[in-house]
């Protein structure tokens, strides 16, 4: 199946036809942005916070958990259509990206333990995504239709634990993560010339694997409103149940680096404005020609203003997502991202919506909620 997928020669039409073309398809194949509050920061916080993503992202935070929480996200998931044109061999691309289908991409919940400040989480949570479609009609070569449609979905379900220090300065954390990975893939070229067989190659492919990652949380000496988050997380080798198309053999290592920093005394001491930013490094993944990877980076900037109105906080955000190609055959992808949120006072429920434009069409939406349970 994995030679058949590769399709390099079709002899008896005596052209070439390539293993991948898909360099205009923005990449979140490795780093997709799970939704939520942090998604309308541009993803900027997802190292400084204490709630149930940081067992997926940065287990630390959960050093800072003083009561049981539930959380879950949601969000759209891009969808690329390529058409394509000119020679199999070297087609040409244009490529336009759509929202897709809303789903689950995050549930969470996360307890404090008794007697120390630590916590621990469990977490089911999408890192990566890719579903590309490519079409065309009446190419070069005698080629009378191209059909080639991939899709990639990468899930991790985590186990962490965080402690911090007497002071709550300083927090450590690491986790257990079980990669989660389908694939499916379909080629189909059909020839204009009818005594040569259309050629097909298809697999449902389904693996797993095991990593694990580190993380620390502090905040510098004398500076209290300032945050510093850091996790390196291991490559996870994917494991097949059986023979299929192997597009995606290793998902990457991460290592990532946040900052946060809050400021009081807007509005007469009664709004505060937090600032973040973040820096993410892949490394180590191994693809395929279908799925090519590399070395990357991915990060975000933003800030949320936290307005206080009557019995509530509503928290204003906006931000900036990037992330580089993490493959020859890819394009980055970035763009702004905004939200909003709403927290009653003296209540133990949030709920928050957030936006991200899209660089080839269309915008990423997501909705979020959390509850503190009692103690």
């Amino acid at each position: 199946m994995k030679d058949a997928w590769k399709l390099r020669t079709a002899a008896l039409a005596g052209i070439v036809v390539p293993a991948v073309a898909l360099g205009q398809v923005p990449d979140v194949v490795d780093a997709l942005d799970a939704g939520g509050r942090a998604m309308g920061l541009g993803g900027a916080i997802y190292q400084t916070g204490a709630d149930t993503v940081s067992t997926a992202l940065n287990p630390a935070g959960l050093g800072f958990v003083n009561r049981p929480t539930v959380g879950f996200a949601g969000r759209t998931l891009p969808t690329t259509r390529t058409t394509v044109t000119g020679e199999v061999s070297d087609l040409r691309l244009s490529t336009a990206q759509e929202g897709g289908d809303y789903k689950l991409t995050h549930l969470g919940y996360s307890a404090p333990t008794r007697g120390s400040k630590s916590a621990f989480g469990i977490a089911y949570t999408v890192v990566g995504w890719m579903n590309d479609t490519q079409a065309g009609q009446n190419l070069d070569n005698g080629v009378q239709s191209y059909f080639d449609h991939a899709k990639v979905k990468t899930d991790f379900l985590t186990l962490g634990y965080g402690q911090s220090n007497g002071s709550q300065s300083l927090s450590w954390g690491f986790q257990l993560i079980v990669a989660l990975q389908n694939i499916d893939a379909f080629q189909r070229i059909v020839f204009s010339d009818s005594n040569i067989p259309p050629q097909e190659a298809e697999s449902h492919d389904k693996g797993t694997g095991v990593g694990g990652a580190f993380g620390l949380m502090f905040a510098p000496p004398r500076q209290s409103h300032m945050t510093i988050g850091l996790t390196v997380r291991s490559p996870i080798e994917v494991q097949r149940g059986g023979p299929g198309v192997d597009l995606y053999p290793t998902i990457p290592g991460r290592a990532a680096l946040g900052i946060a920093l809050l400021q009081d005394g807007y509005r007469d001491g009664r709004d505060s404005m937090l600032y973040g930013g973040q820096i993410e490094y892949y490394y180590g993944g191994k693809g395929s020609s279908r799925v090519n990877r590399k070395d990357h980076f991915a990060g975000g900037i933003g800030f949320e203003y936290l307005y206080m109105m009557g019995d509530a906080t509503i928290p204003v955000r906006a931000g900036f997502r990037f992330v580089e190609a993490g493959g020859d055959d890819f394009t980055s992808s970035q763009g702004f991202t905004y939200g909003v949120g709403y927290r009653p006072l003296n209540a133990d429920w949030g709920i928050d919506v957030s936006f991200a434009k899209q660089n080839k069409g269309g915008t990423a939406t997501s909705v979020s909620f959390s509850y503190r349970l009692p103690n």
